[in-house]
């Protein structure tokens, strides 16, 4: 006897996480795409990054003035005028620095605002127009964090690294040339450190690595603990799982903050040895300089200079080092950024793709394939035609492919075989713009905008007056349950419609469905998880709504779909059966099967 087979999945692709890495090696294309982002308001960055410079050579400035004041003005001269000129110019300069260096930091702040709205916008932009298979294989987390978090590395750290790397230089070679004029001793003995701070930050690297790579998998392995605790609060409260959870937290709490430690460690070490090498220098160069102040080579002022520029000197290979990281974390998240920017939609408009047109609304079926993933069909062979205002419902077991009928009508995916007229135009060779404007969508679970129940009803074709909308809902006969609200119809329905019922957020999406007037309206499950009362009062708005339009009716209860012209029934993906309600009855198959069942439960 063979082994039992696993029924093939009816529905999209479970959600895959993308793999990824919190680091990349440095990309060259990364930098210039952003950089081209940065173009527009070059006329802002350019002067920014000339201030950076400017301020950094004024400082110097103020340093060699400092060493005039010390071994001319005070030791040599003893000049008070003098000294109170040279203090004059000191303090002139430092005034004009900190005026460069406050512009540059706000224009090199409004340069990264600007490119972050610029390149938000387009990412929000991609994702309006991705197709849906790539959000039913995409969390809505990874999406958020695309957005957010990554394009905020990306972007900043590019622009401060351009004012962080001039700096960096500028300081290092305003450092090496003034020692060379002043103590090409003291500039060797730095020179020769730099090799074993190379040494130093290239083993930190190494080693640091994998620590942020798993400090980076624990935090997210608690961020999911908290954010699935959130959501199944209710299950959790009710068999008393509070302890458990607890304990389950606080073991993954400490993984983390051990993690982390180590990464301190690593870091405390490297800081250490390039402190050790600092001061080491710092020392020779001491002793070197005390010399000659002593045998009267040097004066006193070049003698602070030089212990000052020591620090300088360091300043900079210390600030590459910190942003090495960041510069890993930042190509990571380049590469995520464009690759959701570069991506190319799966479902789309054809290049020679023509407008539809204001339609009459027949469609047709024929011999349509699908399948979402390869070598697991979905639908076979699937063949029927609605004319114009007819009702056409589909019924079935749960898994058949009801919903996958709807989703490849509304072209939130493409056939894999056969293909779909509608008034004999195959959608894939029109626009889906003008097919969406004239087909309306009504799920089991309808998504409401935060906002007011007017804001949601009109949020298909916002000029409709209030007027109309009320007008409107009173056909429906919904009008009266909209104004027995707190606000009436300027109630708030909260995120996803939380301060409405399950039938209220229904009949605001049916009214949303009847101010888009489309030609074309799905129902997808409708009616399926209110009482009964609700759905007396959802179905005589749905029975409003869909007179003189073609619809197509998905549900499992057999009441929404009696009165339908035509009934599919589908199993395993194929059409078993068609007809009208009483044909089925009468034909003594599954549909009679699933009706006497629910009249069976109804009398119950």
């Amino acid at each position: 006897m063979s082994a039992p087979t696993t029924p093939p999945r009816k529905g999209p692709p479970p959600v895959r996480r993308p793999l990824e890495t919190s680091y990349r090696p440095l990309q060259w294309s990364i930098f210039k795409r952003v950089a081209r982002r940065i173009g527009p308001y070059k006329a802002i960055m350019i002067p920014s990054l000339i201030l950076v410079v400017v301020a950094i050579v004024i400082d110097f400035g103020v340093a060699l003035l400092t060493v005039r004041a010390i071994d001319v003005n005070i030791i040599a001269d003893r000049d008070a005028n003098g000294l109170m000129m040279t203090l004059g110019a000191m303090c002139g300069l430092v005034v004009l620095g900190y005026a460069c260096q406050s512009i540059s930091a706000f224009t090199l702040r409004l340069t990264t605002e600007k490119v972050f709205v610029d390149m938000r916008q387009a990412v929000f932009d991609k994702l309006q127009t991705a197709d849906i298979a790539y959000f039913d294989r995409t969390p809505v987390g990874w999406l958020i964090s695309r957005g957010r978090r990554d394009l905020q590395i990306l972007v900043q750290f590019t622009v401060s690294m351009l004012a962080q790397v001039l700096g960096a230089v500028t300081t290092f070679l305003c450092v090496t040339v003034i020692l060379w004029f002043v103590n090409r001793q003291a500039l060797w003995v730095l020179l020769l450190a730099m090799p074993w701070i190379w040494i130093a930050s290239y083993r930190f690297r190494r080693r640091g690595r994998p620590a942020w790579r798993r400090v980076r998998k624990d935090i997210s392995r608690l961020t999911a603990s908290v954010a699935e605790m959130a959501s199944g609060v209710r299950v959790v409260q009710a068999f008393t799982r509070e302890d458990e959870n607890l304990e389950q937290f606080d073991e993954l709490n400490l993984v983390n903050a051990r993690s982390y430690m180590r990464t301190a460690r690593l870091h405390g070490a490297y800081l250490m040895t390039v402190e050790a090498m600092a001061f080491t220098s710092a020392a020779i160069v001491l002793a070197i300089t005390g010399w000659k102040v002593a045998s009267g080579v040097m004066g006193f002022g070049l003698f602070m200079l030089c212990w000052r520029f020591v620090g300088r000197f360091f300043q900079p290979i210390r600030q590459m080092a910190q942003m090495y990281n960041h510069l890993l974390q930042a190509m990571a998240a380049g590469e995520r950024v464009f690759g959701l920017l570069d991506r190319q939609p799966q479902v789309g408009d054809a290049a020679d793709a023509v407008d539809l047109g204001r339609i009459e609304g027949r469609i047709k079926f024929e011999n349509v394939d699908f399948q979402y993933e390869k070598d697991t069909p979905v639908l076979k062979d699937i063949s029927f035609e609605v004319a114009p205002g007819q009702t056409f419902a589909l019924v079935g077991a749960t898994g058949c492919g009801k919903t996958t009928i709807v989703s490849l009508l509304n072209r939130f995916y493409d056939v894999t075989g056969g293909r779909i007229l509608v008034d004999g135009h195959d959608i894939r060779t029109v626009t889906a713009a003008s097919l969406h404007s004239q087909t309306g969508l009504i799920l089991q679970e309808n998504f409401l905008f935060d906002g007011t129940v007017m804001d949601n009803i009109k949020h298909a074709r916002p000029d409709t007056s209030d007027e109309d909308v009320e007008t409107m809902c009173r056909t429906l006969g919904c009008h009266s349950i909209f104004e027995r609200l707190v606000q009436g119809y300027r109630t708030q329905v909260g995120e996803r419609g939380d301060n409405l019922s399950a039938g209220q957020r229904q009949l605001v999406s049916i009214a949303r469905a009847m101010v888009a007037s489309p030609r074309i309206l799905m129902l997808d499950e409708a009616t399926s998880s209110v009482d009964t009362q609700t759905e007396l009062a959802i179905q005589y708005a749905l029975e409003r709504l869909i007179e003189r339009r073609t619809s197509f009716v998905v549900a499992h209860r057999l009441s929404t779909v009696r009165r339908a012209d035509q009934i599919l029934v589908m199993d395993q993906g194929r059409i078993i059966e068609r007809g009208a309600h009483a044909e089925l009855v009468e034909l003594g198959g599954k549909y009679a099967a699933l009706h006497e069942e629910f009249m069976r439960v109804e009398d119950e």
